[in-house]
């Protein structure tokens, strides 16, 4: 990634610009590492700098964005605090910024702990205490595609 943004500043070649399609299909790369411990640890952080890269480039994460960051998570992060951090993290950057479709809500329910889930989520609740798309604040939803 890192080459092909320095070309791009080298030559102002359009064609080889970084989007934000090529910014997520990183990050997704990263979330299917099954290496070792080492190249876990390695493809995280990288999938967080790709994440700065795109706030860099002046594109707006979306929805494949978070649901990708998600799943990095998920993949990358041993279960515990400091996996339930980063989700917290990204769920409320996704909330806060109206990109909560399907995909993230599923990569979320995922990848949480049921105790984070059910508490960034329970404004969602129904009165069986089932979660659904159709229950969550319209702000939260406002910039996704399936809202």
């Amino acid at each position: 990634m890192k080459k092909v943004s320095d070309e791009y500043k080298k030559t102002s070649d359009e064609s080889i610009k970084p989007n934000l399609y090529t910014y997520n299909a990183v990050i997704d790369a990263c979330a299917r590492c099954n290496g070792n411990h080492e190249q876990q640890a390695n493809a995280l952080k990288i999938a967080f700098a790709v994440n700065k890269a795109i706030l860099a480039a002046k594109l707006e994460p979306n929805s494949i964005t978070y649901s990708t960051l998600l799943k990095a998570a998920k993949t990358l992060l041993p279960e515990g605090d400091v996996r339930n951090q980063v989700l917290r993290a990204v769920f409320e950057r996704a909330k806060n910024s109206g990109y909560v479709d399907y995909n993230v809500l599923k990569a979320f329910d995922q990848a949480a702990d049921r105790e984070l889930y059910h508490e960034l989520l329970k404004v969602a609740e129904d009165k069986n205490g089932f979660i659904t798309m159709k229950n969550l604040p319209v702000e939260w939803k406002k910039n996704a595609l399936d809202r």
